[in-house]
């Protein structure tokens, strides 16, 4: 008895001596050396090391490092569970103050219970990374928004974008970019920062350059530091004939609403040159063009006049019909054209002419029974002198029984007609 407690004390000695135990070995390399019954080999039932098993983690861990096992799933014991901690083992983590998972899961993804939300495992060195929360959003680039104003509470996805000028955001490309012989299609929300594009569609065919949009729709923040451009939508097909020369057949959007319509790149309509509601602009004949339209059965319906400058304005028939009022004054205006003068109308006042009614014609009647010359005046009250080159005297008034057709020139109203 004696010499077996001698041996236990000298092996209690001798392994606080060399501060190393071996379990299965003579020859311990580190504080605790197992080898397994077959070093190397298949295991046995016996091999491994059980640390301690517990079924909660409610109490904190005394020390750093500190390994347990947990036997089975904690969750938040609602009706459809969700699991808080895994089975498996884990680690008191002093930095943190809380039992850590051994992470076992060759999955890309980690749910984090703490923040709601799952997230990649390997993001870079940059902590560029993509979460999905339990809401079902996803943000790319971030964790989260840095800022309130960044995202709704509804939205679904968040891309945090480039700073730089013109980077883009999101882009998806069916094929290369630069293609020469394949279609390619591409979306490209491009930089959150700048005056560049900021959503682009492309759909190019056989033959493209890779440096135009073909069949592209280009949305720009207005900006005036954009010398090229500042309007809101662009809308371009591309030359598939001389794939090099430029858009065509182009629609652009501006900032005040105004659309402008151009066929090619040097008919190019610059945002602030469009400053009505429609333009269009073509240096080759008939720019616009209207068919199937039905016939006019109303004496009250309007037509479509061309200005000198283009603009398009409505303007009555020429069956339009006016009386004037005894007593009071006529004042006429470019929806009147035949305009019967009955006795003692005070006068009649027409527009005074301008290039914006050039080409106006009225037709003047004096009835027969009239007994008054009724004055010719503008739109004021001023007396308005007529041109009669077949007279060779102004016309001023209206007489009983007589008829004039006259018109504008632009700049004066001459008779061309009685």
């Amino acid at each position: 008895m004696k010499s077996q407690i001698f041996i236990y004390l000298f092996l209690i000695f001798s392994i606080s001596a060399i501060a190393q135990v071996g379990i299965n070995t003579n020859d311990p390399k580190v504080s605790l050396h197992v080898l397994g019954v077959n070093d190397e080999g298949a295991v046995t039932g016996e091999d491994g090391i059980l640390v301690p098993r517990v079924s909660d983690l409610a109490i904190d861990g005394t020390e750093n490092g500190q390994l347990v096992f947990l036997i089975a799933d904690i969750t938040d014991g609602a009706p459809t569970p969700t699991v808080i901690m895994a089975k498996g083992f884990y680690f008191w983590n002093e930095a943190d103050s809380v039992w850590s998972a051994i992470d076992t899961d060759t999955s890309e993804w980690t749910y984090d219970a703490s923040n709601t939300y799952t997230f990649a495992n390997r993001p870079n060195t940059n902590s560029n990374n993509i979460v999905v929360t339990d809401d079902a959003a996803v943000y790319i680039n971030t964790d989260s928004p840095t800022t309130a104003t960044q995202v709704y509470a509804l939205d679904k996805l968040f891309v945090n974008g480039s700073t730089t000028i013109n980077e883009g955001t999101l882009r998806v490309l069916r094929t290369n970019l630069n293609s020469n012989a394949n279609t390619f299609t591409m979306i490209d929300i491009s930089g959150l920062a700048g005056y560049g594009p900021k959503f682009t569609y492309r759909m190019a065919t056989q033959g493209f350059a890779g440096t135009r949009e073909m069949g592209g729709i280009v949305a720009r923040l207005v900006d005036n530091n954009d010398v090229t451009r500042s309007s809101k939508m662009d809308f371009y097909t591309y030359n598939a004939n001389t794939p090099n020369s430029g858009f065509q057949s182009g629609i652009m959007i501006n900032d005040k609403g105004n659309v402008g319509l151009f066929k090619k790149v040097d008919q190019d309509i610059p945002s602030i040159d469009a400053t009505n509601k429609l333009h269009v602009k073509d240096l080759s004949s008939d720019p616009l063009r209207v068919e199937g339209l039905n016939a006019s059965t109303s004496t009250g319906d309007k037509t479509l006049v061309i200005t000198s400058t283009g603009v398009v304005k409505t303007a009555t028939s020429s069956s339009s019909y006016s009386e004037t009022t005894s007593g009071v004054d006529f004042i006429a205006t470019m929806d009147n054209h035949t305009i019967r003068v009955v006795d003692n109308t005070l006068s009649v006042r027409l527009p005074a002419p301008s290039a914006a009614n050039a080409g106006k014609i009225f037709v003047l009647i004096g009835m027969t029974t009239n007994t008054t010359l009724v004055p010719i005046q503008d739109a004021i009250g001023s007396p308005l002198s007529i041109t009669d080159d077949v007279a060779g005297i102004p016309l001023t008034v209206i007489a009983a029984s007589t008829r004039y057709t006259i018109q504008s020139t632009g700049t004066e109203y001459i008779v061309i007609g009685i």
